[in-house]
C-alpha cells in the first residue's frame, strides 16, 4: 500500500531575531509505503511493515513528520521576504 501526501498550509512561527509572530506558507510532499507482514519493524524511512489483520492505519504521525520537516531551522521574517521576492 502506498500513500502519497501533499500538504500545503501556513504555519505561525516566531522570528528568531525580532520575536515577532509571522505566517510562513509552506508546501511539502512525501511518500509512505506500507507492507503487510508478520513482523512490525521498519525497513526504510519510506517503507514500513504493518502487522497482518490490522483494521485501521493511523497516518497522523506521517503527516506530523512531513509538516515538522517543512519548518525552517532558522525562523526569520527577513528570510521569508527574500524567498517571496525570489532573491534566495
Amino acid at each position: 500500500m502506498q500513500f502519497h501526501f501533499f500538504i500545503a498550509g501556513t504555519l505561525q512561527l516566531i522570528c528568531d531575531r525580532s520575536l515577532e509572530q509571522f505566517d510562513y506558507p509552506f508546501e511539502t510532499e512525501g511518500v509512505q509505503i506500507l507492507r503487510f507482514s508478520d513482523q512490525a519493524e521498519p525497513i526504510t524511512d519510506e517503507m514500513e511493515l504493518v502487522p497482518r489483520g490490522i483494521a485501521e492505519i493511523n497516518v497522523a504521525h506521517y503527516i506530523y513528520e512531513l509538516v515538522a520537516l517543512a519548518v525552517p531551522m532558522k525562523n526569520s521574517i527577513l528570510v521569508l521576504e527574500l524567498i517571496q521576492t525570489k532573491k534566495i
